[in-house]
């Protein structure tokens, strides 16, 4: 169900890492699994960073997504599970990086 009315979730939140990185870690799992695109976090820095790429009549577009709530402690690090934190620097880097590839950037922030 959630697939035909599903596009893309967006992880990066306060609330993403209420029960934990172990838990954020299954999520991330289970949305795979279930075949549902999701941007703004990931198992680590690198793959939380990369944005999401879909297309729409013709059109190339890339979703990144920005917590800036705190806890902090729920950011995604080196080689750990969690959500992409709203830094202005890196934020521009990433668009930067996105425009590269899409031809919109869409940033959620949250």
């Amino acid at each position: 169900m959630l697939q035909r009315h599903v596009d893309a979730v967006s992880l990066a939140n306060n609330h993403a890492g209420d029960y934990g990185k172990k838990a954020f870690a299954e999520m991330l799992q289970r949305l795979q699994k279930a075949g549902l695109p999701h941007f703004g976090g990931g198992m680590n820095w690198r793959e939380a960073h990369r944005p999401l790429l879909i297309e729409r009549k013709d059109v190339k577009i890339a979703l990144l997504g920005y917590d800036e709530f705190f806890p902090r402690v729920f950011e995604a690090g080196e080689d750990l599970p969690g959500v992409v934190w709203s830094e202005d620097e890196q934020v521009v880097h990433d668009i930067r990086q996105a425009r590269l590839m899409a031809d919109v950037v869409i940033p959620f922030m949250h």
